[in-house]
């Protein structure tokens, strides 16, 4: 549920004008907000929420409003004075074709859409969005039977609350793993979710898919292969990863890969220049700061919440402009 007191505050911040000094700031500055999303759909899951579809379109509204919003590489019109905007989205969820996609052209805007190599391939989620699929249909009994290694958190109760500090914490736990250290923990995770049993999965884009979305003028890119926090690989394993996203783009999507999104925004310095050597354009990060239009590493800032108000207030960066 969202917070009552967290949504005053955002009330408040607009009514006295912080909006307005946030958007004139990024103006004059000629700063670029890259806002980075990734679900936006109506299938509420306690472990792990879409953004609402109405919260997405008072998003929509106001930067159709306030916002030149634009593709990566793309020149705004010299004459309209507002600061830029970029719709990025992360993984490559299904809701993009059935519900972000409709409401995008409904105001007439285009975004960016990092796929995760592994997902379009074989048609299942990432590992921590399997996860979550599992732990909304399994009892807090059998949720507290998944013991790992050094892992001590409980599901407190049925409680949302709990649920989402108990998600967050198992994902914390497997996301700071490289791909050796998960893949002796993985095989634990994948009996408990075969104790829970089958049922219904997150669905991702596939193949056709993606196509559609570039075809309607979205701009498609990587978000690895197999969504590994890349700060935590070797650099080998980060060129192999790199290798099997290329293919599937050269290959399947018969597409040119010029945009890479990394996982988790974790990755190395020599990363970039090897994204650089390989012909990659536009290379995102999270870093929740604003884009000053210097080089070709862009970071972007977070959008989650439960109203519009929060989330313009995230897409005018907020903390990346020393508000709050």
């Amino acid at each position: 549920m969202p917070s009552r007191f967290k949504n005053s505050i955002y009330k408040t911040l607009a009514a006295v004008g912080v909006q307005h000094a946030l958007l004139w700031r990024m103006r004059r500055k000629r700063l670029t907000t890259i806002l980075n999303l990734h679900s936006v759909g109506m299938n509420s899951n306690p472990y792990w929420d879409p953004l609402d579809p109405q919260v997405f379109e008072g998003l929509l509204q106001y930067l159709s409003r306030n916002f030149q919003v634009c593709l990566l590489g793309e020149e705004t019109a010299a004459d309209d004075p507002r600061p830029r905007a970029i719709l990025s989205f992360d993984d490559g969820y299904y809701d993009f074709i059935e519900i972000a996609m409709p409401l995008l052209a409904k105001y007439k805007m285009r975004a960016n859409m990092n796929v995760i190599g592994e997902c379009v391939e074989t048609g299942k989620p990432q590992w921590d969005v399997q996860i979550s699929d599992h732990l909304v249909r399994a009892p807090l009994a059998l949720v507290n039977e998944l013991k790992l290694p050094e892992f001590a958190a409980k599901l407190a109760s049925e409680e949302k609350f709990d649920r989402v500090q108990y998600a967050l914490a198992i994902y914390r736990y497997l996301k700071i793993m490289n791909t050796e250290t998960k893949a002796k923990i993985w095989p634990i995770v994948e009996e408990w979710m075969a104790r829970v049993g089958p049922g219904a999965a997150t669905r991702f884009m596939d193949v056709d898919h993606i196509r559609q979305a570039a075809s309607a003028g979205h701009q498609i890119g990587a978000h690895g292969y197999r969504h590994q926090p890349m700060g935590l690989e070797t650099a080998e394993y980060f060129q192999q990863d790199f290798e099997l996203c290329r293919k599937l783009f050269r290959d399947k999507l018969k597409m040119p890969l010029e945009i890479y999104a990394f996982p988790f925004g974790s990755h190395r310095k020599e990363n970039l220049k090897a994204l650089t050597d390989d012909g990659v354009k536009y290379v995102l990060l999270v870093e929740e700061k604003l884009f000053s239009g210097v080089g070709n590493v862009y970071p972007r800032v977070s959008i989650y919440g439960y109203t519009a108000d929060e989330t313009i207030f995230q897409a005018l960066g907020l903390r990346a402009q020393g508000v709050l």
